[in-house]
């Protein structure tokens, strides 16, 4: 099995630095073009499923990397929920909320802005890893879309790493890895390719 995981493009609130959580921002030309790129790189590649976040970023991302495809919108694969920091930067964060951020510079775990945790952002992506495992063949070549928090954990999860190791791999904005396994049960992946894109 080869499951290529990919981050959205860029949007405006990452190009601003804000929180995106569950604000459903579209693409910006620019993120556009990063799929772009990414489909020629990937053009030859023949996915037999191409999944996304249910949010608009991702699904547009999908549907620009793999046209043709269906794009099977998954709710689990959504981006961490931040709550009231959504839309803010971290600069307006420090200044509305300092007890929230000295919480999170302390514990990445805690809630942040009163939404979710790590826990809960582990617990339903592992539901969406399950349910992409038990559907697929085990040739099957899939592309998952997703942002930068699921795609850490999404990562975690499929190379059977600690929790912890989370914050050391970075998703690349409009860039994709690859994890592959042999086609056999359990299956048991690697990195192939990690944060890969076409530098202009």
């Amino acid at each position: 099995m080869q499951i290529y995981l990919m981050r959205h493009g860029l949007t405006e609130y990452n190009l601003t630095g804000r929180f995106t959580g569950r604000a459903d921002v579209p693409l910006h030309p620019d993120g556009a073009a990063q799929a772009e790129q990414v489909h020629e790189m990937l053009k030859n590649v023949q996915f037999d499923r191409v999944i996304a976040s249910s949010q608009q970023r991702a699904v547009r991302t999908a549907q620009i990397v793999a046209p043709g495809h269906p794009v099977e919108a998954m709710e689990e694969l959504v981006e961490l929920d931040v709550g009231t920091w959504t839309g803010h930067t971290w600069a307006e964060v420090e200044e509305m909320d300092p007890e929230g951020a000295r919480r999170h510079e302390e514990d990445w775990t805690a809630a942040v802005g009163g939404g979710e945790t790590a826990d809960d952002m582990f617990e339903r992506v592992g539901r969406a890893v399950r349910e992409v495992l038990a559907t697929s063949a085990l040739d099957d070549t899939v592309l998952i879309v997703s942002h930068g928090g699921p795609m850490r954990v999404l990562a975690t999860l499929l190379l059977d790493l600690p929790k912890e190791v989370y914050w050391h791999l970075v998703a690349g904005q409009g860039s994709y890895s690859l994890l592959t396994a042999y086609p056999e049960s359990p299956l048991w992946f690697s990195i192939a390719e990690w944060n890969s894109r076409r530098i202009r």
